[in-house]
């Protein structure tokens, strides 16, 4: 069965400077995706075209052709990270993305100011939802950290 995360892999590793598809390119790409909420680590595609998907992006490298790609397998809807982390954009783009069954946030290569670390932390304990994180170490770790102090 081919796993959605691999997609979402293999984007990540279209869009980066793992440009060369080989085994250590997959595992440097496969690093750096998190999915929260899901059994196993893995969510079925064949499950995905019945999903509301949101993508939201913090940076902005590489989001036109990550968002291309990833509506070539099912229809996302697009969010930005407001450039200015009110605590009422970000509770008013969390009220949004309620209707949706799967979130991919790309958390970019910029580190996470505390506001963003909290609304991610915030997206990771729905479990109404499946949640993909997409980001370098430092971010995922950040989201990672962030989510384990919140479920203590």
């Amino acid at each position: 069965m081919i796993r959605f995360v691999n997609i979402v892999v293999l984007l990540l590793l279209l869009n980066s400077s793992y440009s060369q598809i080989t085994e250590e390119g997959l595992k440097q790409a496969a690093s750096r995706v998190v999915i929260h909420n899901a059994e196993k680590d893995f969510l079925p595609i064949a499950d995905v075209s019945r999903w509301h998907a949101a993508v939201i992006h913090s940076g902005d490298e590489h989001a036109l052709v990550f968002d291309s790609i990833a509506n070539k397998y099912l229809n996302v809807d697009v969010f930005k990270i407001p450039a200015v982390n009110t605590d009422s954009l970000l509770f008013a783009l969390h009220d949004q993305l309620k209707f949706y069954d799967l979130v991919i946030v790309r958390a970019g290569s910029n580190p996470l100011t505390p506001a963003i670390s909290a609304f991610f932390g915030r997206l990771s304990l729905d479990t109404t939802r499946k949640l993909i994180t997409v980001g370098d170490n430092l971010n995922l770790i950040s989201c990672a950290d962030l989510q384990s102090e919140l479920n203590t």
